[in-house]
């Protein structure tokens, strides 16, 4: 059973985290997702590399370094939140970020969608390694030429 399809199982069942209109919502764009990467269009993301990296898997990791206050598995920023929530139309707590399915959709949905159309808009390649870049850094430091090349090689490490 990979993430995602936990992801679809666990959703089904999480009214009680958000409205049933939200979820929907959700589902739909998880399986866009799903069917584009299904066509070739995009590699696969090791989620277990990255969370590896981002929280070493603990669903309660907060940094107030670099990300403004990361949180959970993925370390969802607020801001990465608020743009979530204003994009899908939801209206997920930045307390819900410690809920690891919550996080794991959001950071999903930066890595499958927002972030391949931010480096697509820039006139970037949208690769696996640009894509972890942007994830780590920003698509701002991205556009000033920034890298991590050492997240990159954490990244490479840890992924199976």
């Amino acid at each position: 059973m990979t993430h995602r399809h936990y992801l679809f199982g666990v959703m089904n069942n999480r009214k009680d985290t958000m409205e049933g209109d939200s979820i929907t919502k959700i589902l739909l764009a998880t399986i866009i997702f799903l069917l584009i990467c299904a066509t070739g269009e995009c590699d696969a993301i090791s989620l277990q590399a990255l969370s590896s990296i981002e929280s070493d898997g603990d669903t309660n990791a907060i940094s107030c370094a670099g990300a403004k206050h990361g949180r959970g598995i993925y370390q969802v920023s607020e801001i990465a939140l608020l743009e979530y929530n204003n994009y899908n139309h939801t209206h997920i707590k930045k307390e819900q970020l410690f809920d690891p399915i919550i996080n794991e959709m959001i950071a999903l949905w930066f890595l499958e969608k927002r972030i391949p159309q931010l480096l697509k808009h820039f006139g970037h390649e949208v690769n696996v390694a640009n894509i972890i870049q942007v994830y780590n850094l920003g698509i701002g430091s991205f556009n000033k030429g920034i890298r991590n090349k050492n997240y990159v090689k954490k990244y490479n490490e840890r992924k199976t």
